[in-house]
Order: structure tokens, then sequence, then C-alpha cells
């Protein structure tokens, strides 16, 4: 059975392509939105104190990673222990 293409048909299709258009439309607007309002926040932080949290930050990361790496076990406690027993008594005396 061949089928016809009526107007409602066609009009269906018009309005369903219509409707990606706008939703095409939409989220451009949104997605400008979202970065007018992400380059207005970045525009409010104090940039020059970056650097030092930035370093602290570091710190933390240097000092937890050994911290795991060296403390995680009685054995590596024990070790760190010993090995700064051992330091302290060859330079203090």
């Amino acid at each position: 059975m061949p089928t016809l293409m009526t107007d409602e048909t066609t009009d269906l299709k018009d309005q369903a392509s219509a409707g990606a258009e706008e939703a095409g439309a939409s989220f451009t607007e949104r997605y400008s939105e979202v970065l007018t309002k992400v380059n207005e926040t970045l525009d409010k932080v104090d940039w020059s104190q970056m650097g030092r949290i930035g370093k602290g930050v570091g710190v933390l990361v240097v000092v937890g990673q050994w911290s795991w790496q060296n403390l995680t076990t009685s054995d590596k406690r024990s070790a760190v222990i010993t090995k700064v027993q051992s330091l302290r008594k060859e330079y203090l005396g």
C-alpha cells in the first residue's frame, strides 16, 4: 500500500524541524549565558593570591603523598621512626 503525503504530514515535519532549530538556538543562547557568567566570576578572582593557594595545596599534596607511602602500615611507620632516631643520633650525638 503506498502512503500518500498529506498536508498534515508536511506540517508535522515542518514543526519538528522548527522545534529542532529552536532547541539549537536555545542551547546556543544558554551556552553563551553560562560562558558570560563564568567569565564574570573569573574576573572577580584575586589572581595574586592564587600563587599562595597553589603553593599551599602543593605542599599538602606532597606531604599527603609521602605520608601515604611511608605511614600506612606499622612496618613502614617503624622504619620511619628508626630512620629519624638514627639521623638524630648521628647529627645531635
